[in-house]
Parts: C-alpha cells; structure tokens; sequence
C-alpha cells in the first residue's frame, strides 16, 4: 500500500492533515481527477500480484509434475530390470532343461570327450588326479602334502577356513620314477557353498574328465559322497574316499575327553568307528559297487613329512603310505608304466 500511494503522490499533491487525537494518524486528500490514476495504480498492483501468484503455482504444479515424471520413471526402469531379470531366469532354465536333455541323449564316451575338453585335457600321456568333496574337508592342503610342499609357498594350493578355491585349479605332481609320464593334480571348488551348489555337482564340473576322482568325506560319511561316487562308477571312473584332519579329529576327542590319550589303539579304534559309519551309509544305497571303492584315512601333516623324509611318529599310523601305494598303482597299470 505505501507503495502504491507513493507513486499518486507522485503525480498529484494531495492535502496532508494529519489527526493529532487519533495517534497522528496522516490522512490524503487528492483531487477528483486522481480517481482513474488511483484505480490504473491500484489495478496494476493487482494484476502483478495475481501475476506472481500464478507464477508460483505454475512453478510448484511444474515442481509436482517434474517429480511425478522422475518417479514414473524410476517405476519404468526397475519394471524394466524385472523383466530382464525374469527373461535371464527363463532363459537359463531352458538352457539347463536343453542342455540336461543333451547331455542324457549322450553317451558316456561322448560326455568324457567333452569334460576333457572342458579342461583342456588332450594328451594321453599325463594321468590326472581330481580332489573333490564338501567344502573345508581338507582338499588344498591334501594336494600340498602329497605334494610335499607347504601351505605358504606360492605353488602351493591356496588354503583358508573359509572357501578359497572359486575355479579349479590345476597342480602338477612330481615323480622322480615316472620319466614319461605327466602328473597333474586338480583342486576342485567345495560343494555344499552358496557358489557351488551340491545338485548337478558332478557334471557341472566336469568331473568326468579326470582319470581318478578322490573324493573327501567329512567327519561323518554323508550322502553327498556317495552322490558323487555312484557318478563316477556310472562314468567307469576309478574313484576313492579320503577321510583327511584324522589328526586333528583324534586330538578333538582327547580334548573333550573321550579318550586318554593318543596311540596306535586309540587310531584304530577311531578309524574302526569310521568305517562302520562308511559302511552303514552305503548300504542305504542298495548299490554294491560302492563296497569296493577304497577309502584311505590319513593326516596331511604325516604326508607331509612323509613326503620330505622328515621323521615320522612311530607310534601312530594312519593310512598314508597305502593311500600313495593305490596312486603309483593306479599311473602304473592305468598308462603302462614301470615304476
């Protein structure tokens, strides 16, 4: 309102009184000829008002309508993903359905072939070992013992209490006896992981591919194992149960009390116990050829030793020395060799 009487006042000059009683209250007397200017004045400050209301409504329904549009957006988009995400779903299991559907049309042979070009496994001149089972059986420093190599060197498998073979890994073994024969030991990843799901275990990794699979067993023999066994019998594979950490399992039950101390009795005992377990799985299976794969307990330390000449305890023996007798066997009559 100042302003607006400011510019009248401008353009006329009204008579001031000024009200003394009534808190000097000041009072304007314009001309008649003042109406239209007042009412042009008044009118423009109205319209710039309105004008300016408008704006600010345009400017927030904008603001609401550029939100409106980003989240519409954004719905798009995550809509969008979905269905990506559903059709990568469905197409994977047509490629898994296709692909289960191949692979029972083919023949034994023909899914060797394959495995073995899986993993690059073209001469007939080098025996392949596979180590295979659940996860933190003991597999990588199995493979460093028998290798006769520790944990920390940088040829060594990697080892670790959590899950540390992602991809197999391939190893090589050396003999001094064998002079035309390669040697090669291949860590596969655990099973029973949230990377590596026990379920089609076998012909994912193309465990087929390999002359000998070992597989760890746990503590207590399990069906997992025996899953993969029947596998490989089905394959014409050779195949062996190791039962590695039998060293640690008897110093566990020492701890907690259930034997006195350990000795060659104590072992026995123990590994009679666990092969009673063995048995008793097996025979759930119903399936005989499962009797007659061998199954080797050992201590990676002992192998380790044995393998370096270091000297052993002579009080406690395991299964270590049959476990690299079945090996040497198994290179010798499988590829004709002398040893």
């Amino acid at each position: 309102m100042r302003n607006i009487i400011g510019e009248i006042c401008q353009t006329f000059e009204p008579d001031v009184f000024i009200d003394t009683v009534n808190d000097y209250a000041c009072f304007y007397k314009f001309p008649d000829e003042a109406n239209t200017t007042v009412k042009g004045v008044i009118e423009k400050h109205r319209m710039k008002r309105e004008s300016e209301e408008a704006r600010k409504r345009q400017q927030k329904e904008m603001q609401i309508l550029q939100r409106k549009i980003k989240q519409e957006k954004a719905a798009q988009t995550r809509a969008e993903e979905e269905i990506k995400l559903a059709t990568a779903k469905i197409e994977k299991q047509n490629y898994e359905m296709n692909e289960l559907i191949r692979r029972q049309k083919m023949t034994i042979k023909e899914k060797i072939a394959e495995a073995k070009m899986l993993h690059k496994i073209e001469s007939e001149s080098c025996y392949n070992f596979a180590f295979a089972g659940h996860t933190k059986t003991g597999k990588s420093s199995l493979i460093n013992s028998i290798r006769g190599i520790d944990d920390k060197e940088s040829t060594a498998a990697k080892v670790g209490i959590v899950e540390t073979t992602q991809i197999i890994q391939k190893y090589p073994y050396y003999v001094d006896k064998l002079k035309n024969i390669e040697v090669n030991f291949y860590d596969i990843p655990g099973s029973g992981t949230l990377s590596h799901h026990t379920s089609q275990y076998y012909q994912e990794k193309g465990l087929c591919a390999f002359d000998c699979l070992f597989i760890l067993i746990q503590e207590t023999f399990c069906e997992e194992e025996i899953k993969f066994a029947i596998e490989a019998l089905k394959h014409n594979q050779k195949v062996a149960f190791i039962q590695s950490k039998c060293d640690i399992l008897l110093t566990n039950r020492k701890k907690q009390k259930i034997i006195n101390k350990i000795d060659q009795t104590a072992v026995d005992e123990f590994l009679e116990k666990l092969k009673e377990n063995r048995i008793c799985e097996i025979r759930k299976s119903n399936i005989s050829q499962l009797h007659r794969i061998p199954c080797f307990y050992v201590s990676s330390f002992n192998l380790y030793n044995l393998k370096n000449g270091l000297e052993l305890d002579p009080d406690v023996r395991y299964n270590e020395n049959e476990l690299l007798e079945f090996m040497a066997s198994e290179i010798k009559f499988s590829r004709n060799t002398i040893l």
